[in-house]
């Protein structure tokens, strides 16, 4: 049976959090705005070989700015969003290399880097009718040479450079719109809608061998890169639907 445990680690974080903006009503029918905030992920120990040392909070800054708009008495509204977000100490799941034995542990990857735009529009052009649109643009990277990883190959620790790697989670387009339009009937009102939307290709895992590794640990490596990656995809809905006036019930068919 094991011993009692010990060891004892301290460790101390001060990460502020703040949100600071600015709006203004530029006219009755024009909205601007910006604003900057920072935030943090609490730092924290890795609970296996208590010689690693505490991982640091990973901290995030950012600015937006936009404006939000009213035309034709708010027939047509149309928005527009620009941010840029700053990530430093990011915490990722990497290979280290301690005391003769490697495995991997939460750590601070170095800086990235998160930017891109999005725009909304809304119109009714006659009554009844709503349409939707929206656009988002989205990159993130690692900053060069900030995400480094110690792995045992043949023996001897390597260090390797994995800041080329696609930023988790980040796909770079999403489009989506839709149409409603509404119509009285004797029985109530019916409603009929349809929409589209689309999301690029985007990783969830990703990993990087040192060169000089073995050739069959890179080409499981490539494949596990493969599998980690999902590709772009497009979803279309429907629905038809009939509230029924007085009653407080509606019936409606959808597809997916």
């Amino acid at each position: 049976a094991g011993g009692a445990c010990d060891q004892t680690q301290v460790a101390h974080y001060d990460y502020p959090a703040w949100t600071l903006g600015f709006d203004y009503q530029a006219t009755d029918v024009l909205f601007v705005y910006a604003k900057t905030s920072r935030a943090s992920k609490s730092g924290g120990w890795n609970l296996r070989l208590g010689s690693i040392p505490a991982f640091d909070p990973e901290t995030v800054r950012d600015v937006e700015v936009g404006f939000k708009s009213g035309l034709f008495d708010n027939r047509i509204r149309f928005n527009v969003a620009l941010f840029h977000t700053w990530l430093k100490d990011t915490q990722r799941v990497a290979a280290a290399f301690v005391g003769g034995t490697q495995t991997t542990y939460l750590v601070n990857a170095g800086s990235a880097k998160i930017y891109g735009a999005e725009f909304e529009l809304t119109a009714r052009p006659w009554t009844g009718m709503e349409l939707r649109g929206n656009l988002s643009l989205m990159h993130g990277s690692y900053d060069k040479g900030t995400f480094k990883e110690t792995q045992l190959v043949g023996g001897t620790p390597v260090v390797i450079d994995r800041s080329d790697e696609p930023f988790l989670q980040i796909p770079k387009r999403q489009i989506s719109f839709g149409a409603t339009q509404r119509v009285p009937t004797g029985v109530g009102e019916l409603s009929l809608h349809a929409d589209y939307a689309f999301i690029s290709g985007q990783h969830f895992y990703t990993a990087t061998l040192a060169p000089t590794a073995p050739a069959a640990a890179i080409a499981q490596t490539e494949i596990g890169n493969m599998l980690g990656r999902i590709p772009g995809y497009g979803l279309l809905n429907g629905r038809i639907g009939l509230e029924i006036e007085g009653t407080g019930v509606e019936a409606a068919i959808f597809a997916r």
